[in-house]
């Protein structure tokens, strides 16, 4: 079941950047590009229905809205840059509708540096620095990978209906509030969206919400029946329900 990252889905001029040893994530997804540079190690890089491995000294370049994975076969230590597509406005404008025929390349010794001199060097790394590697990562994906056409309706399709999500999720939608908004048969919809991100609308409906309201629980000031209503549950029993079945405990016992 795929996560939805809210938090690499909704800033302009996001970046974040880790590092992990013997790095895992299940499947997720999100509106930001994702930089994975392998320190040590290998890692295998899941993809839609494409599996590859990055081994030290790699890069994988993950676009937005594809839904992926990483697993470490044996031992790994990995960069993790997540960006958002206004640092690389032009990458992402030329790279529209079109996706890398792989997600793992060999970068260049001189961006391997600058890569660790920006992210690694306990220096910091200002907007310019950023744009500027993130460009650098983008031109040398372009030159080593070849570009395939991609399903741009398709993309389009997803993105908007993530986006009507993003936006009213605080409301009572539905997969047929969704469909008339975006003008699409509910039947249509809800095949499409289950083979895009391989859940059902309203469970990753809930999923979101749910993400919301953590947040929430862990700002405090506000009750579980307050933070329930305002992440879009029409009552606190199926909020109490929707919270269980993702994280195991009840709000209240989160909270705690």
């Amino acid at each position: 079941m795929p996560l939805y990252q809210l938090d690499n889905s909704t800033a302009a001029q996001h970046a974040r950047v880790d590092l992990y040893d013997d790095f895992f994530f299940i499947p997720h997804l999100h509106k930001d590009f994702e930089l994975a540079y392998v320190l040590e190690g290998e890692v295998e890089v899941c993809l839609r229905e494409r599996r590859e491995t990055a081994r030290a000294g790699e890069l994988a370049l993950v676009f937005p809205n594809e839904i992926h994975a990483y697993a470490t076969p044996h031992r790994s230590r990995v960069l993790v840059c997540v960006f958002s597509g206004d640092y690389v406005g032009a990458f992402a404008h030329e790279t529209q509708g079109r996706r890398g025929a792989r997600s793992v390349f060999d970068g260049t010794p001189g961006l391997r540096a600058y890569l660790e001199e920006c992210f690694l060097s306990g220096r910091g790394a200002d907007r310019f620095a950023l744009t500027g590697a993130f460009y650098a990562v983008c031109a040398q994906f372009l030159r080593e990978v070849p570009l395939a056409p991609f399903d741009a309706q398709h993309d389009d399709l997803l993105c908007r209906l993530l986006a009507y999500v993003e936006a009213h999720y605080r409301e009572d939608i539905s997969l047929h509030s969704a469909a008339r908004a975006i003008g699409y048969s509910p039947n249509y919809l809800s095949r499409f969206f289950h083979a895009a991100v391989g859940m059902h609308f309203r469970r990753y409906l809930n999923q979101y919400r749910i993400q919301y309201a953590c947040q929430l629980l862990e700002e405090g000031g506000l009750s579980v029946s307050q933070i329930a209503l305002e992440c879009g549950f029409q009552s606190i029993r199926s909020f109490n329900r929707a919270f269980a079945e993702q994280m195991g405990r009840t709000p209240t016992q989160a909270r705690r």
